[in-house]
């Protein structure tokens, strides 16, 4: 037994670095997302009580804090974007407006708790697939896995195409139908609830819609299409608002 905080802890009796699957079917990834740069999968080591420490260092901060697992904790995240006119929805993105009436907007998820907005997505807790979480939290009565292209094919059918038609297909390159979807990083999160014992890894999307869509979110009351501005930043996760200010900047700037 220590004693951290005022607080008598056991160390977890746990298995580290590995994928377990028990036989309720509930899956704990306990492996890194972290490569090195040749590719090879971070290993992370335990500090003399038996507990993971952090592979990018000390944070000032020992246990698991408010996270929900030691070790690495994985999460999906969306940015669903798009652009709009400041009177209505841009017929392309490569048309003729001008760029002080082009507006980005975010998809913004408040939980259920209501304490903070976030992105779309969540934790992957007990899911052994990672597109579950989007597809519990966008259609919740579906029952069917998602990998990766259901997940974009589910978007892309929100877009049309630069002829008026629905979208009905992911094709090699789906930018053809003013929606685009690609994977920004997977990997650490600097995230304000990381400690020397627990950690926040992700997996980010983003999802751009360069024209006319119709994903309608209002059926999805704890959503909305937000514009980023210094107001909206300060009620996010601190993680979070930092990548829409950087994906704002660099989308605005093309």
């Amino acid at each position: 037994m220590r004693e951290q905080q005022g607080q008598i802890f056991k160390s977890p009796d746990l298995k580290w670095n590995i994928v377990i699957t028990s036989g309720a079917g509930v899956t704990v990834n306990r492996e890194s997302w972290m490569v090195r740069n040749e590719g090879e999968k971070i290993i992370y080591k335990l500090d003399s009580a038996g507990l993971p420490v952090n592979p990018m260092g000390r944070t000032g901060l020992r246990g698991r804090g408010s996270l929900y697992r030691w070790g690495p904790n994985h999460c999906i995240l969306l940015i669903i974007t798009r652009w709009r006119l400041r009177d209505g929805f841009l017929q392309s993105v490569h048309g003729t407006a001008s760029e002080e009436h082009k507006i980005l907007e975010f998809v913004i998820y408040r939980s259920s708790e209501g304490k903070q907005l976030s992105l779309p997505g969540g934790f992957i807790h007990g899911e052994g697939n990672t597109f579950n979480v989007i597809r519990k939290l966008f259609v919740p009565d579906q029952k069917e896995p998602w990998d990766a292209d259901k997940m974009k094919t589910y978007f892309a059918e929100f877009a049309f195409s630069t002829t008026g038609d629905f979208v009905d297909i992911v094709g090699s390159d789906t930018r053809q139908y003013d929606f685009d979807a690609s994977m920004m990083f997977r990997t650490y999160l600097d995230d304000v609830r990381n400690t020397d014992n627990a950690w926040v890894e992700a997996e980010v999307w983003n999802l751009n819609y360069t024209a006319s869509q119709s994903l309608d979110i209002t059926k999805l009351s704890q959503m909305r299409w937000k514009r980023f501005t210094p107001n909206l930043s300060a009620k996010m996760i601190p993680s979070q608002a930092v990548l829409l200010a950087e994906i704002q900047q660099r989308m605005e700037s093309c």
